[in-house]
């Protein structure tokens, strides 16, 4: 029976009426074209993904800052990703899995962080020198603080720190002094230090009494006024009755101080400057020190200047020329004081004094001192000075000259000052002058009662036109003219 049947089976086969069913299983896909996506912190950002799967396929993210369309789907296909916006500072980011049949594939979605901002609106202001309130606004998305420059004590800001947006104040107090002034006010946020400024500058006030007024209390201070061993002044009354300074039509015009006072050295404060209407200013052997030409330069209308006796440091300047009307410059006695003289104090025309006798002034005396036309007294001993120019017979006013003590100063005696029609003293010993007396001395007029050449490098025979001088025997010649260094003489 069993070969009939494999019989009939084989026929079947052969026949095709009997088949059978020998299909394989497919295997599932799954990929994506992306493993990782970065976004910024903006929301509405949007990226879509391509699945390739021969199966059915869903998505599954746990952030609720992404939002996912669609989460599921068949076969090849695309899902979209869409952001929030990251309201915080820092990245976030999360995995998002793609699954079918048994199979899982990632994608890494990276948020960056909200980036921390602050703004002023505007970020500056002028302002006048009187009291003055300013408004501005502050753009932030996070939490900031002030941060108010070292030393500046005339601006309020309020507030002083806040969370995100603001309206900002600044109470900018009275400028009182002759001086504009800058300050800048920061404001930092606290999560990265970011910072926004807002300068203030402000205007001078115009000068007053009052001016004058902080200015000798600065004065005061600063050479410890409460020290004063005379005269002291007393804040509590009017200026006009503070020893020293007198008023002319409610302001300063002169201050005059002497050692009496003082009871150490002190550095000038650059308030003197502000003294604009004095013409007279004066502080002899009172301990001052530092360096405050330049503020000096400022007071237009000196007449007088006298620092003797100090320890003044600077030199003198091409700013001279804002004295015009300067007649007496007594800087002597300050052995740190040094420079050269510049030619454009020629420019001085009624300058009649200058003294600038020990200190460490140096280099040429400029020629073009010959236009200070009422210059009558030229002392400068005991400096650095060396060389004279020799056009002193253009000095129309020049009655006295003093250059002595001065070792630096060579080359010959000047030949001009035989012919200064108006000299009454003519000092030039105990330098390095070289040569003879020039014959034109013989010139000099009679009212030159002194000559004194004694200390030099000088020799030969003194002419003989010099000798014969009205003013021969009042010269005193053995004790003021004949004397030299060693080495050195003059004979008759």
């Amino acid at each position: 029976m069993t070969k009939t049947i494999l019989t009939k089976a084989f026929a079947l086969v052969a026949t095709g009426m009997l088949m059978f069913s020998c299909v394989k299983p497919v295997d599932p896909t799954l990929s994506v074209n992306t493993v990782a996506i970065n976004f910024s912190s903006d929301a509405g950002l949007e990226k879509e993904v391509n699945v390739t799967s021969n199966q059915a396929w869903t998505v599954t993210c746990d952030a609720d800052w992404l939002e996912i369309a669609p989460k599921q789907g068949e076969g090849d296909g695309t899902f979209k990703i869409t952001t929030k916006a990251n309201e915080g500072f820092t990245e976030r980011s999360v995995e998002i899995k793609v699954s079918a049949a048994t199979l899982t594939e990632t994608v890494k979605v990276t948020q960056a962080g909200n980036e921390p901002m602050i703004a002023v609106e505007p970020t500056s202001d002028n302002c006048n020198a009187g009291l003055t309130s300013i408004t501005f606004a502050l753009t932030s998305n996070t939490s900031w603080e002030v941060v108010m420059p070292d030393g500046v004590d005339f601006i309020e800001v309020n507030p002083m720190s806040g969370n995100g947006d603001a309206a900002i104040n600044l109470l900018v107090k009275a400028n009182q002094t002759l001086k504009a002034r800058e300050a800048v006010v920061v404001f930092k946020e606290k999560t990265s230090n970011k910072e926004a400024a807002f300068t203030v500058s402000q205007k001078a006030a115009e000068p007053s009494r009052a001016t004058d007024s902080l200015a000798l209390v600065a004065i005061y201070n600063a050479s410890n006024g409460e020290k004063w061993t005379k005269d002291n002044w007393d804040l509590d009354k009017p200026i006009s009755e503070w020893k020293g300074v007198t008023l002319t039509d409610g302001r300063v015009t002169a201050l005059k101080m002497t050692g009496k006072n003082f009871p150490g050295e002190w550095t000038m404060p650059e308030e003197i400057g502000d003294l604009l209407e004095l013409t007279d200013l004066r502080f002899n052997g009172a301990q001052v020190t530092g360096d405050f030409m330049d503020q000096l330069y400022k007071l237009t209308k000196l007449v007088s200047l006298y620092f003797q006796t100090n320890n003044i440091l600077g030199s003198f300047s091409e700013k001279v020329t804002s004295w015009p009307d300067i007649k007496d410059i007594y800087i002597n006695d300050n052995p740190g004081f040094g420079g050269t003289l510049p030619k454009e104090m020629g420019q001085l025309k009624k300058l009649a004094n200058i003294n600038i006798a020990k200190t460490a002034i140096g280099g040429d005396v400029p020629a073009e001192l010959s236009g200070c036309e009422a210059l009558a007294n030229f002392m400068v001993y005991g400096t650095k000075l060396t060389s004279l120019p020799d056009n002193f017979d253009q000095w129309p006013g020049l009655k006295l000259i003093q250059v002595y003590d001065i070792p630096t100063l060579t080359g010959n005696l000047p030949a001009s000052c035989g012919n200064c029609k108006k000299l009454t003293s003519l000092w030039l010993y105990s330098c390095n002058f070289e040569g003879n007396i020039p014959e034109s001395w013989a010139n000099l007029p009679a009212t030159c009662k002194q000559l004194r050449v004694q200390g030099n490098k000088l020799s030969g025979q003194v002419p003989a036109a010099v000798k014969a001088h009205a003013n021969w025997t009042t010269w005193k010649a053995a004790q003021y003219i004949f004397p030299q260094q060693d080495g050195y003489g003059l004979t008759e």
